[in-house]
């Protein structure tokens, strides 16, 4: 009896096999081959008290070095201050337990389970406190996925983000960036009209400008470096 020495899940165990038929076959080409094979995967440690559910949304917090290989570590998003300063992975068809190993999805497209009501081409984001995502900026949904209950397909969207400045942002001070905290908002979508939707997520927003923004006005935000930096202010007259 053959000594076991591992085992593959499904979806593993017939992408090996489909390489191992291509390269038997003398196929020759490298990039038949390499079109079988997935990208290398993108490893991460739940660094938290809890399982990680399918297709959770996590937040990225840093990363270690094990046997030459770089893994994230990641934890359920929780500072709403920061959302949207860091960065985010998605976990795949697998709950990883609490101090395990799991691999996140890769590419543009991604599955998530989602935890609000939502049409095609609105913009979504990490939910404060939770493993789905919701209102919010970060991502743009595309529809619904069969894969289970709530789950649905977004892709990455870093467009312009608008915000609030609840208190105002102080001037630039000669090379000095003024900052303040904003309150992030979207655009809802209602029938044929947009609304602006509240979605609770404050972040920090920085002033390039000789001029104070003014309590309470309207701005666009654009990431520029790990920052987001205020390109447009409503200027009523």
């Amino acid at each position: 009896m053959a000594e076991e020495i591992g085992a593959f899940s499904t979806p593993d165990a017939q992408r090996v096999w489909k390489a191992t038929l291509a390269v038997e076959k003398g196929a020759g080409d490298r990039n038949q081959v390499s079109a079988i094979l997935e990208p290398e995967p993108i490893q991460f440690l739940n660094d938290t008290s809890e399982t990680i559910p399918a297709y959770a949304c996590m937040q990225v917090t840093g990363t270690q070095e094990q046997a030459s290989r770089n893994i994230f570590v990641v934890k359920k998003p929780l500072l709403a201050t920061n959302m949207l300063d860091d960065q985010f992975l998605f976990n795949t068809q697998y709950e990883v337990p609490a101090g395990e190993y799991g691999t996140a999805q890769t590419g543009c497209i991604f599955r998530a389970i989602n935890s609000s009501t939502i049409v095609a081409g609105e913009r979504i984001g990490p939910v404060p406190g939770a493993w789905t995502v919701g209102k919010g900026s970060f991502f743009t949904y595309l529809g619904n996925d069969a894969t289970q209950a709530n789950c649905i397909r977004i892709t990455t969207n870093d467009a312009l983000i608008l915000a609030s400045a609840v208190s105002g942002i102080p001037a630039r001070s000669g090379l000095t960036l003024g900052k303040n905290s904003v309150g992030v908002y979207r655009l809802a979508i209602s029938g044929t009209d947009r609304t602006i939707d509240n979605t609770g997520i404050t972040i920090t927003a920085y002033n390039l400008a000789s001029d104070p923004v003014a309590s309470g006005a309207w701005v666009l935000l654009k990431r520029l470096s790990n920052i987001f930096v205020v390109i447009w202010e409503d200027c009523p007259t």
